[in-house]
């Protein structure tokens, strides 16, 4: 359907609509598509711009989140788990020419759990890699997104191979029009229990005020307030392979020693985005974490966590 006579739908079926697309973009995706730091993003997929802005540029984020406990367990072995989880991440973009953008930079990401019961966990998971990637505009409306995140991925820091890995992401987005985006891409994780997993999304301004940004980790609708605050409803989806040694929490399994085990999180809620002066935007949200699994895939163990609470705080910072 033509995205221009979709814009001319009545308000309220517009954003009907909007959020039946948002529920096939989050189906086609899903929380698999987020792992690179233990979050490959196609947000992270570029924009096209008409200009090239100043030579070098600087993207900067930090979060931080804490979740209420929430009973977990596998088979009969259960207890209780909460979450404090922080990320924060710093990234050079150079000019190289007009149609090339090179991205260098580091990131890293660590979550710790309060663990209580028989919970044979560990009691953190974290990431410290580099971003190694470039920007290509490849045709007019087209853009490419080459990205590599080679790092140690673990429970704990720890000279092992079997910490490291290097996560790939293709990406592709394509511009109709000034009003809609879509996304296209690929995820490589050697580590994860699906090593390449396809996706989709889009970014589709439907109405004056109202945006649809059915991205992974964090497909949301927002609606603008004002010019510099903005209200959003929607997930918050986290995804990461790592290498587990041989620390698992209050209870020790041998048959999860030296393992890798993906852990999938999904929270929905509500939360505001101002944007304080030209460069910095602070976000505040809660809502449920609605899901959370920790998938040993090679030793066929699986811990799933009821839904619980979550609060969280970030700020980006672009100059």
């Amino acid at each position: 359907m033509n995205s221009r006579l979709l814009l001319t739908l009545p308000h309220v079926p517009r954003i009907a609509f909007a959020l039946v697309v948002a529920a096939l973009a989050l189906l086609f995706g899903g929380p698999s598509l987020l792992a690179a730091d233990g979050k490959a993003r196609f947000v992270h997929v570029p924009e096209k711009v008409e200009e090239a802005g100043a030579e070098v540029s600087f993207e900067n984020k930090g979060q931080y989140s804490v979740t209420s406990g929430s009973r977990t367990k596998s088979g009969s072995h259960g207890g209780s788990l909460s979450e404090q989880h922080g990320s924060i991440e710093s990234i050079a973009s150079i000019h190289l020419d007009d149609d090339i953008l090179l991205r260098v930079g580091a990131a890293g990401e660590r979550y710790s759990f309060g663990l209580t019961g028989e919970l044979a966990l560990p009691e953190e998971l974290q990431s410290a890699n580099l971003v190694i990637g470039a920007d290509i505009d490849i045709a007019e409306q087209w853009m490419m997104r080459l990205e590599i995140h080679p790092g140690v991925y673990s429970d704990r820091w720890q000279a092992s191979f079997r910490d490291l890995n290097c996560p790939l992401i293709i990406g592709f987005s394509w511009l109709p029009d000034k009003d809609l985006q879509w996304f296209f891409g690929l995820y490589a994780n050697a580590r994860a229990d699906c090593p390449i997993m396809p996706g989709l999304g889009l970014r589709w301004k439907f109405a004056d005020r109202w945006t649809l940004m059915a991205l992974p980790p964090n497909p949301r609708v927002e609606f603008d307030l004002t010019e510099n605050l903005a209200l959003f409803c929607g997930a918050d989806l986290h995804y990461g392979a790592y290498h587990v040694n041989d620390v698992h929490g209050l209870i020790h399994s041998k048959n999860l020693d030296n393992s890798f085990v993906d852990y999938t999180e999904m929270r929905g809620g509500v939360g505001l985005k101002w944007k304080v002066g030209r460069s910095v935007e602070l976000l505040l949200q809660g809502g449920s974490m609605v899901y959370r699994e920790f998938d040993f895939h090679k030793r066929d163990t699986t811990f799933r966590s009821k839904p619980s609470l979550y609060g969280e705080f970030g700020i980006v910072a672009n100059f």
